[in-house]
């Protein structure tokens, strides 16, 4: 490409150059390609200066996106790990939960609501306890409750025999449907037990 545009640049300054000087020496002639050549070369040198510093900046940026993969890399393994103790550690909590002697809550609860107490009473027959092989279990199980009331969710700690939740600050009207949550703990081991009570 470059040397034709030299041999261009040469045909049209020959062609331009008056018929009395086409008898310049061949020095003279060189001379005159030069110095017309010269600021071609100029900027062909500089488009290859500009053309080898973006190589040098995309080079750049290749190595610092491969730099930011092999982190990203990096930490996808560590989460990967974390996750895999994660799953570990609640593996064997689960094992420590139900590791314990197994025992049964009661069948049912009883319930008493109070609007003027603004609380509500769960309590077990004499008959219905939590149990373990036929023994009746009452203060030796704990239990937390959640009663989920409109609005707010109320908790409470008792045991197999009776637990309290009070303070219901919106007390629903009658007919309100209450879900409750209970966790019951003995010797290691929990159960889970859901209920639904209904306000009279």
């Amino acid at each position: 490409m470059k040397k034709l545009i030299i041999y261009l640049f040469f045909i049209s300054l020959f062609l331009a150059v008056p018929k009395d000087a086409h008898a310049l020496s061949g020095a003279d002639v060189q001379t005159m390609i030069n110095t017309a050549i010269s600021p071609i070369n100029t900027a062909i040198a500089s488009l290859q200066t500009a053309v080898s510093s973006l190589q040098n900046r995309v080079t750049a940026v290749e190595v610092s996106i491969a730099g930011i993969l092999n982190r990203l890399t990096t930490s996808e393994t560590d989460i990967a790990s974390h996750e895999g103790k994660l799953t570990d550690f609640s593996s064997r909590i689960n094992n420590l939960e139900n590791s314990g002697p197994d025992f049964q809550p009661p069948a049912s609860w009883l319930s008493s609501f109070s609007s003027i107490n603004r609380s509500l009473t769960l309590f077990t027959s004499t008959t219905d306890k939590c149990k373990w092989n036929g023994v009746n279990l009452t203060q030796q199980v704990q239990i937390r409750g959640i009663a989920h009331f409109p609005g707010s969710d109320v908790f409470a700690v008792g045991n197999c025999d009776v637990i309290n939740f009070t303070n219901i600050t919106n007390y629903p009207p009658s007919g309100t449907n209450i879900p409750i949550d209970l966790d019951l703990f003995w010797q290691e081991k929990l159960k889970h037990v859901q209920l639904n009570l209904t306000v009279p």
